[in-house]
């Protein structure tokens, strides 16, 4: 038996379905559904928003999501509630993250020496 969906419209109360997925993408489409709104599935009791979901589901979002953005506001929020990340990929993340930090300091360091030695600091640090 196919998944059903339920639709979470951000101006409405309560859910609206239940739908199947193929359905839910033509409304999408169509402009009947937008970014904000959400997409519950009662089977994981998992909301997700509805650009997540068309990804999950293996459809392209670059029309749908830009568009009902579009629409829809001006701004989009996103809130970061989980990254599943293996370790030895967080271990490589951070090591060029270090890396990245090198040529940072150096910069900072150059524009520090440069202060000071425009006030005159610089000589202060260098004779004791």
């Amino acid at each position: 038996m196919a998944k059903t969906y339920y639709i979470i419209r951000e101006k409405t109360q309560g859910p609206d379905g239940p739908y199947f997925s193929s359905q839910i993408v033509k409304l999408a489409e169509s402009g009947q559904i937008k970014a904000n709104d959400r997409i519950s599935c009662p089977d994981t009791d998992v909301i997700k928003p509805l650009g997540i979901f068309l990804e999950n589901i293996g459809y392209s979002v670059s029309y749908v999501g830009v568009a009902a953005i579009n629409e829809t506001n001006k701004e989009s929020t996103v809130v970061v509630s989980d990254i599943n990340m293996k370790f030895s990929s967080m271990v490589s993340f951070m090591i060029k993250w270090a890396f990245a930090t090198i040529p940072t300091a150096i910069i900072i360091g150059v524009i520090v020496a440069f202060i000071l030695i425009l006030t005159g600091s610089f000589g202060i640090f260098m004779n004791h």
